[in-house]
């Protein structure tokens, strides 16, 4: 199964609209409008005055059986960099959007905790068995199908890392980049042409290139190298790079593995 995955922060809805029902005590006051945003998709918003005060709920409603209509995951160029809502909009051309993701606000470094699945393509994750973020913290997942059949649960990626067909090791994340690489972290193009900006940020980096599901090349420590368009690099904290140059020497056939769990 194909699936195009982000996490659910607020509401999402499709063609049967599910919402919880919220007690606000006696209402003495209520205003509804609702707003054709394009074929398949309205948006209605209600202006409550109950006991305990005002209440704006904004209700996105959206028929999957309208082929006018395509739902998807969307987020800052780079998969990391802070933007809203609104610039995230109006970068990719979506006509509505509901805010999603769970993410760190107190790092300029924002990548969503939770894995994002675009087109069956894995965008970026962490790896699940070793983050205490996503399924671990009770962050449900969002996913849609191709058939667009829906669920919500708790999923979580698993990455690891064969040579010659003998498993080498787990890698911490996939084009997540954290502040320390406690565990390789594999980074393809889909947001860097290169590493120079990763390893400004990260001291004493080694990089491992892979080409077509071959080791091309091992860099120098803090050495920036080009991440190859049919392959990826794998970022390795200085504490752990003899171990993987060791086992994965120029001309090694490796294999990435991920699984969803």
């Amino acid at each position: 199964m194909r699936l195009a995955k982000f996490k659910l922060r607020l509401v999402v809805l499709s063609s049967v609209l599910i919402i919880a029902n919220v007690t606000y005590g006696a209402i003495l006051h209520q205003e509804t409008t609702t707003q054709t945003i394009t074929k398949g998709a309205t948006l209605t918003h209600e202006k409550i005055l109950s006991e305990i005060g005002w209440r704006n709920i904004n209700v996105l409603r959206i028929n999957l059986k309208e082929p006018n209509v395509k739902l998807g995951p969307i987020e800052a160029a780079n998969g990391t960099s802070r933007q809203t809502v609104l610039q995230m909009l109006n970068n990719t051309g979506a006509v509505a959007g509901v805010n999603s993701d769970f993410f760190d606000i107190s790092t300029s470094n924002t990548p969503s905790f939770g894995p994002v699945i675009s087109e069956g393509e894995l965008k970026h994750a962490y790896n699940s068995n070793y983050s205490s973020l996503g399924p671990n913290k009770y962050m449900g997942t969002f996913i849609i199908d191709t058939n667009n059949s829906i669920d919500m649960d708790y999923y979580g990626v698993s990455l690891k890392l064969n040579a010659a067909g003998t498993f080498v090791g787990a890698m911490g994340g996939y084009n997540n980049i954290p502040s320390k690489l406690y565990r390789p972290v594999v980074v393809d193009r889909t947001y860097y042409a290169n590493t120079s900006s990763i390893i400004s940020k990260i001291p004493n980096t080694y990089t491992i290139v892979v080409e077509d599901d071959i080791v091309t090349y091992r860099s120098k420590s803090n050495e920036s190298v080009d991440i190859p368009k049919d392959g990826y690099v794998i970022l390795i904290g200085e504490q752990d790079a003899s171990n993987y140059y060791n086992k994965l020497k120029e001309g090694t056939p490796v294999e990435l593995q991920q699984f969803y769990i």
